[in-house]
């Protein structure tokens, strides 16, 4: 379910029937024909909440047409039609770095969108040794520096999985995500159905943060963190060094480090010195949801009745 220089782990059949029931969605393969021949595919993970739907809203990029840029527009119009006659009121099409589609191809059919960066590490015809200079002295240093306070990185154990990746996830995203604990026992039972590299950084025995990282043409940093009150081990920085070694000696191409959802996310991952790109993201809602969002925002911004009476003369 890929197309040319578009493959990357997130796109592919095992991997996608996989992840759906852990985000409580269901995949739907969609199909792109022009003149009645097949150019592309469009993979939706569709999350039912009473009578209506959701479509990519999901902790996974990359999800949306994977086509040739010049059909881009014509299947967004198409999936988004489909997507309104089935009840979907929330939908989100990313393409990938490599799709190279123009600005207003998405928002000349009604979405919202959005240019987004995501840091890229260049492994192909690199050695160890030669990947070490590349990632810059700042990520150098903090490498050395994770190793100088005891950080080792092992394969994560079911145990790591079970507790340590959904805790940590949680605490990097500030709150609750009960498919974080469905993806690690499903981790934990019977790994994943594509390459992957689940490592857990120790220090002094104590587990205190996890990555996994995925493989395909190119491989992806999918999930990971390091508690908060360990950070100044610099234990994020051995845990990408390791993500990249793997990927390298897995034969990809490169690492995609993905997005940064805020600037320190950005600084941080710059220290590896990545290749910058940008992918288009589209974003539609349905009128009513819109409108139901713009009152609720008014509701909570109308002062309370005790606060209007202080004021009253």
């Amino acid at each position: 379910m890929v197309h040319g220089d578009d493959a990357n782990p997130y796109h592919g059949w095992e991997w996608l029937t996989w992840i759906a029931p852990l985000l409580s969605c269901a995949f739907v393969p969609l199909v792109v024909d022009r003149a009645g021949q097949p150019v592309g595919a469009v993979p939706l993970l569709l999350r039912r909440q009473l009578t209506v739907s959701s479509a990519n809203i999901v902790p996974i990029p990359y999800l949306g047409p994977i086509v040739p840029s010049e059909v881009v527009q014509e299947t967004t119009r198409e999936v988004l039609r489909w997507a309104r006659r089935r009840g979907v009121v929330r939908l989100e099409l990313c393409l990938t770095p490599h799709a190279n589609a123009p600005d207003q191809t998405m928002a000349a059919v009604g979405l919202a969108e959005e240019r987004v960066e995501t840091f890229m590490v260049d492994l192909a015809g690199r050695g160890e040794s030669e990947l070490f200079a590349a990632i810059g002295g700042q990520a150098r240093t903090a490498v050395r520096r994770s190793e100088r306070k005891g950080v080792t990185i092992r394969t994560a154990t079911a145990e790591d999985l079970r507790t340590v990746l959904p805790a940590v996830h949680e605490e990097a995203l500030g709150g609750p995500r009960p498919y974080a604990h469905r993806l690690g026992d499903a981790l934990a039972r019977a790994g994943i159905p594509v390459p992957a590299r689940c490592a857990t950084a120790v220090v002094d025995g104590e587990a205190i943060g996890v990555s996994i990282t995925l493989a395909g043409c190119s491989a992806v940093g999918w999930l990971g963190s390091v508690h908060r009150s360990y950070r100044h081990t610099q234990a994020s920085a051995a845990l990408v060094w390791d993500a990249i070694c793997w990927a390298s000696a897995q034969g990809c191409a490169s690492l995609d480090m993905g997005a940064a959802p805020h600037p320190g996310i950005a600084e941080y991952k710059r220290k590896f010195r990545p290749r910058i790109e940008e992918h288009l993201v589209g974003r539609w809602e349905a009128a009513g949801l819109v409108a139901l969002r713009r009152l609720r925002h008014a509701r909570d911004e109308r002062p309370s009745p005790h606060v209007a009476a202080q004021k009253s003369p």
